[in-house]
């Protein structure tokens, strides 16, 4: 094996995935899964309880001094503060988990790439292995230049305005939180979108013998990551109908490693984006609504955040995909 499996991978997985079948494999995810699931939910609840635990303080107070002008003006103030300082420092802390994840994603599809490209260069189509492998690495280093330069300080710039609006009242900074939350979008959605256009004008993408699995498959994508779901949803094709490949090709090894480096940090953040959700839902019946709103505005930050890590990731997959069509011949 000319690709060295991260050891993360390896933890997850208990064990070498070198050998495993799919099925075993995917037995593998699943008990990794299962084992961490219980950490992962506290984890992941906890921010979302101590929010809500601070918008029903912060309700109480309002109740408490109603005719204390000058104490109504600090309860808001206090209560984005609090909410922020819950929220806030879990996101930096999965901001650096998805930061690891990346970098050890890059490092791994390097290999893993560079392996499958040279095994479609014996299989007789050297112009096309190099040609995928040059894309990869082109739109993979790119959108690593736009998440880090763009999208992760937007993601600061926003939770400090969705804060100060909140703090303030009025709404009057949420058209600035929007025009964030949309460059953010753009800049995703653009490379993303180009790369999918790349798959289509090369003949990556497949035709359709799988549309209904397609169908499915890209409406579950689009309406489950946010930001970019979309997006994502429009490459998906081309993972679904290369599948017949992935099954019979020692890219298995890949797949079943890029998955045990993914699902962790998507788990970690996508479960916060879901429990922020839930707590924004409540959080009418416990406080005032400048507050609420800025649950819900955190939410969506907890989603930029997946929607980076499901940029990158998507185009790992899917290069990775396309390399075991043409490598399984």
């Amino acid at each position: 094996m000319a690709f060295d499996i991260p050891s993360e991978a390896a933890d997850f997985l208990g064990g070498d995935p070198e050998n495993m079948t799919l099925d075993e494999g995917i037995g593998a995810l699943a008990d990794g899964i299962a084992s961490r699931s219980g950490g992962i939910l506290r984890a992941a609840a906890l921010p979302a309880v101590t929010v809500l635990a601070a918008a029903l303080f912060c309700g109480v107070a309002e109740t408490a001094f109603s005719v204390k002008d000058s104490v109504m003006k600090v309860i808001p103030l206090a209560g984005a503060l609090a909410i922020v300082a819950a929220a806030g420092s879990d996101l930096a802390a999965l901001l650096n988990m998805g930061r690891s994840a990346v970098d050890t994603l890059s490092d791994f599809s390097k290999g893993l790439l560079a392996s499958l490209a040279a095994a479609g260069g014996l299989l007789g189509s050297p112009g096309g292995a190099a040609a995928r492998y040059t894309a990869a690495m082109l739109f993979s280093g790119a959108l690593a230049t736009v998440i880090e330069r763009v999208a992760v300080p937007a993601l600061y710039a926003y939770v400090a305005v969705i804060t100060a609006d909140a703090a303030v009242g009025g709404g009057s900074l949420a058209a600035l939180a929007k025009l964030i939350k949309s460059t953010v979008t753009a800049a995703l959605g653009m490379l993303l979108a180009a790369f999918t256009l790349y798959l289509a004008l090369s003949g990556i993408a497949a035709g359709g013998t799988d549309a209904l699995a397609i169908k499915a498959a890209k409406t579950v994508i689009s309406n489950a990551v946010p930001v970019v779901g979309g997006v994502l949803s429009d490459a998906s094709e081309t993972v679904i109908v290369s599948t017949r490949a992935v099954r019979s090709a020692a890219g298995i090894t890949g797949l079943v490693t890029f998955a045990a480096l993914v699902l962790p940090p998507f788990l970690h953040i996508g479960l916060r984006y879901l429990f922020l959700k839930l707590a924004a839902a409540v959080s009418p019946l416990v406080c005032e609504g400048r507050l609420s709103a800025l649950i819900e505005n955190l939410s969506g930050a907890f989603g930029m955040l997946l929607g980076m890590l499901g940029a990158c990731s998507l185009i790992t997959l899917v290069s990775t995909v396309s390399m075991i069509s043409l490598s399984a011949g």
